[in-house]
């Protein structure tokens, strides 16, 4: 019967405990506004309980579009 090799340099760590750390992990969605999204889409957002940038991030793409936001021309704009 054949033994498992374990990597030592893992030992401890689950698999896929790994942390990004380029994403943001609990900013504020008031921080958006500095990047182009209006303060009344984002007071619209908190109301229906969405107060980070993970929290958007891990809502449905169906569930923001219920949201009644401004959306510019180009269609919606918070993905």
């Amino acid at each position: 019967m054949p033994v498992p090799v374990h990597d030592e340099s893992r030992a401890g760590s689950p698999p896929g405990d790994e942390m990004d750390f380029d994403e943001p992990q609990w900013d504020m969605i008031d921080d958006l506004q500095s990047h182009g999204i209006n303060a009344q889409d984002i007071t619209k957002l908190k109301k229906e309980g969405i107060c980070t940038v993970s929290a958007v991030r891990m809502t449905s793409r169906r569930n923001l579009l219920k949201i009644k936001v401004r959306r510019p021309s180009s269609g919606a704009y918070i993905r």
